[in-house]
């Protein structure tokens, strides 16, 4: 829901139009709660880092459902430098995508279910296969396990395959 979320706010022009190609990542933190209304969730959507290491960064506070309440910008990060360009579709639409592989197999393929109950991050970075073709390939974390689910799509948005390993 988290990137979902970030092309929306660029849709309405509240957050840069370079979120979504330049989107590198997202994680989710859940938040104490004082009052029964307070967020009960935060995402923080990262920009591909700038030259001095630090990324622009949007967070995401959410209800219990995903819901989005409001979000922030961050102080103190600086512009991208060399994001990946994808041939087909943008950064965003494939971590998003990476994201749906999970939402969608999780409930009957046991493997990717701490991936999906417990999601902790995504990290999306560009690679090549063996025939030198460009994939997405989204590094996945879980608070529940210290194994990496790693998917990998092709530049549409389109699955190819996907692992778990050991860090």
């Amino acid at each position: 829901m988290a990137i979902h979320r970030i092309e929306r706010l660029v849709t309405l022009s509240k957050i840069d139009e370079t979120f979504v190609s330049h989107f590198y990542g997202v994680s989710i933190e859940k938040l104490a709660q004082s009052q029964p209304t307070d967020p009960v969730f935060k995402a923080r959507g990262i920009q591909v880092p700038g030259a001095n290491g630090a990324s622009l960064e949007v967070d995401i506070f959410m209800d219990a459902t995903g819901k989005a309440l409001s979000n922030t910008l961050p102080a103190g990060g600086a512009d991208s430098v060399n994001p990946p360009t994808w041939p087909s579709a943008d950064a965003v639409t494939l971590g998003e995508d990476s994201m749906h592989y999970i939402l969608d197999n999780a409930p009957t393929q046991a493997d990717l279910q701490p991936f999906y109950t417990n999601f902790l991050s995504l990290i999306l970075t560009q690679v090549q296969d063996a025939q030198g073709q460009i994939l997405s390939h989204a590094t996945v974390r879980s608070s529940s396990t210290n194994l990496i689910l790693e998917i990998f799509l092709k530049p549409d948005g389109s699955f190819s395959s996907y692992s778990i390993k050991a860090p």
